[in-house]
């Protein structure tokens, strides 16, 4: 498996005072490194907080990212994945302390799964930790012929987003979609049938693949 973010250098007014610390109070605790047993896949969240805006930007065990607003001590938005049927969804988590509880969910989907993570560093983390997105496109031939390939024309499997392919040396090829035109690309070779049996069979819980950062585990699967 395997998800790409890219940063501009290379592949992603002023205000009242108490307006400031207003945003400060409301959305700066979710920042920093958690623990994450969403799907456990073991690794950690990275949260990033723009308190101006109360948004945040994350990235969790390797599989996965996620954004959304902050209101309060509450955290809702989308999450997205890669490699097998409508791989993304809303999340909502509720902070209390140093932990966080709350439920996530497939698109067009009323069944929910739980998520709870608890905070290791309160230190923002690197852009990059967090895959904040940028105003570039990945779309590209990079370093030792490495090919990342967009077509936004055809939608991947069950999502409304662009397709996107890419191959990487010491790797092989991947395949999987953008939510953002480019700037964030998700990709893998987690295995998913082109026909036959439901998709949602093989959603990472119920398949017997490997899902999460591996060594080409999947790919003669």
């Amino acid at each position: 498996f395997f998800f790409f973010s890219m940063r501009a250098c290379c592949f992603v007014v002023l205000f009242l005072f108490t307006a400031f610390v207003f945003a400060q109070t409301n959305s700066a605790p979710w920042e920093g490194t958690w623990s994450t047993n969403k799907r456990n896949v073991g690794g950690s969240l990275y949260i990033c907080v723009d308190t101006k805006n109360d948004v945040a930007h994350g990235a969790y065990s390797g599989v996965g990212l996620m954004s959304g607003s902050i209101r309060g001590n509450v955290f809702r938005g989308t999450w997205y994945e890669a490699g097998y049927d409508a791989p993304y969804g809303t999340f909502r988590l509720v902070l209390s302390g140093s932990s966080f509880s709350g439920t996530w969910s497939y698109v067009h989907s009323d069944e929910t799964f739980t998520w709870s993570g608890s905070r290791s560093s309160s230190v923002r983390p690197g852009d990059d930790q967090c895959l904040v997105p940028s105003n570039s496109i990945a779309s590209g031939t990079y370093e030792h012929t490495e090919q990342i390939c967009l077509n936004p024309r055809v939608t991947y499997q069950n999502t409304h987003f662009g397709s996107a392919a890419a191959s990487f040396d010491g790797f092989g090829n991947v395949e999987g979609f953008s939510p953002d035109n480019g700037a964030t690309l998700l990709l893998s070779d987690f295995y998913l049938p082109i026909s036959g049996t439901a998709n949602w069979n093989y959603r990472p819980e119920n398949n017997t693949a490997v899902f999460g950062p591996c060594d080409g585990c999947n790919q003669s699967v």
